[in-house]
């Protein structure tokens, strides 16, 4: 049997009442300050997974500029020069874009190739309070030639 006395001890230090419900309030600062906190680390996460993803479009286009102007025209090579076959190139350049599910506009400039990638990405934290997928974009030029362009110094004398 419960005495009234064990009741008020109860209370008194932070133990549930013998009436089995507490009624409480939210504090006007903890409502205040759980929406700049969750757009904190919306930022930081989504932000660095922007930043990350920037990163992995720009390598692809990389890898895809050098895979297209790799694309040299044989029968030029025969005749003495160096040459981009123009459709091969392009056509590289979107294999090694296609492989990673990314989308690509690839320009040809007589020896040169110029890729841009784009990828769109979902914002995880920040769509919830209203921030839509952003679209990050990656580019390269990669263009061929034929010899040395600039001399080399010799190391150490």
């Amino acid at each position: 049997m419960m005495r009234k006395h064990d009741d008020q001890w109860r209370r008194d230090n932070g133990g549930p009442s013998a009436r089995g419900h507490e009624a409480g309030n939210v504090s006007p600062f903890v409502v205040i300050m759980v929406i700049p906190l969750i757009v904190a680390v919306g930022l930081v996460h989504d932000g660095g997974r922007l930043l990350a993803e920037r990163r992995d479009v720009t390598d692809v286009a990389q890898q895809a500029a050098l895979a297209g102007v790799q694309a040299i025209d044989v029968g030029v090579v025969r005749r003495g020069g160096v040459e981009v076959a123009s459709g091969a190139a392009v056509a590289r350049a979107h294999e090694v874009v296609e492989q990673r599910d990314l989308h690509a506009e690839v320009y040809f400039d007589g020896n040169s190739i110029v890729i841009e990638v784009f990828n769109e990405v979902d914002m995880h934290i920040l769509g919830v309070v209203g921030i839509k997928p952003r679209t990050v974009t990656g580019s390269a030029r990669a263009q061929i030639v034929r010899g040395v362009e600039v001399a080399e110094r010799r190391q150490g004398g």
